[in-house]
């Protein structure tokens, strides 16, 4: 009785877990969407956090399109004055 309790609790606890993880992409797919080209620095580097933190394959096509996005309004963004962290990240 006790093992078959422990696993109904267990599956709920996964279930929670499932559904926190879903709720946090949901929060980065928002943000990558917010972060317009014209804000391409911080763009970049929420881009270049999600890589380094292992978990782009989860918002490839939201990338994918911030940086499409960024690339057609390029010639816009150039900015003689950025940091040599966003020049690279541009890079």
């Amino acid at each position: 009785m006790l093992a078959n309790n422990s696993e109904s609790m267990a599956g709920v606890i996964n279930e929670c877990k499932k559904q926190q993880i879903e709720e946090l992409k949901e929060e980065v797919r928002e943000e990558l969407k917010k972060a317009s080209a014209v804000k391409s620095p911080e763009l970049l580097k929420l881009i270049d956090s999600i890589r380094l933190l292992g978990v782009a394959y989860h918002f490839e096509r939201e990338i994918e399109e911030a940086l499409k996005d960024m690339f057609e309004t390029y010639s816009r963004l150039v900015d003689d004055n950025e940091d040599l962290t966003t020049s690279s990240l541009r890079f």
